[in-house]
């Protein structure tokens, strides 16, 4: 898995997947969840509420989306939103192996490891994302285990995201360091 990650450490590849990212983010930053978000009157949908929810207020969520905010939600929100856990989870497993390279951390195994957080928010987005659709190809019969489910994955995908998120600045200010180190020898 390391030989796979370091073959493909150049800005080329990283812009690869990077690009389709930030196209997907900000087609549901700015044209589907506003549009869910006006169906909603003013609820937060499922994907905001990084703390979870509870079942009552994802019952009353489904309920005030009406059938077109449910729909709306399915098709397009829910397919961009399938489709972004795969370009953003290569595109953060690149950048921190980028970032930790010029150090030689990238070499030092538990510090590796930490290039993998991004995949485990990737499964939790997935896990998010099927039991979202579940539940609104299921509305109004919302089992129990399946709200459950969900509001779990979006908290760990909210901690998975915030935890890429530091790595990413650590290791941007340790990249830095080693330049200016570098510059200064």
């Amino acid at each position: 898995m390391k030989k796979l990650i370091t073959r493909n450490l150049s800005g080329r590849k990283i812009l690869v997947f990077v690009l389709p990212a930030l196209v997907i983010y900000f087609l549901m930053i700015g044209v589907t969840i506003p549009l869910i978000a006006h169906y909603a009157q003013g609820m937060a949908i499922f994907d905001m509420m990084t703390s979870g929810y509870s079942y009552d207020y994802a019952l009353k969520l489904l309920d005030t989306l009406g059938e077109a905010g449910r729909n709306t939600y399915l098709f397009p929100q829910l397919t961009l939103d399938l489709a972004f856990p795969l370009t953003y989870v290569p595109a953060f497993v690149l950048l921190i192996a980028s970032l930790l390279k010029p150090s030689d951390c990238l070499y030092n195994k538990p510090v590796f490891y930490t290039c993998f957080v991004p995949v485990f928010v990737g499964l939790a987005d997935y896990g998010e994302n099927i039991s979202v659709g579940a539940m609104l190809y299921s509305y109004p019969d919302i089992s129990y285990a399946l709200y459950q489910f969900s509001s779990t994955c979006t908290v760990l995908k909210g901690i998975g995201l915030a935890l890429t998120f530091a790595l990413l600045l650590i290791y941007f200010l340790i990249f830095i360091f080693y330049k200016i180190k570098k510059i200064k020898q």
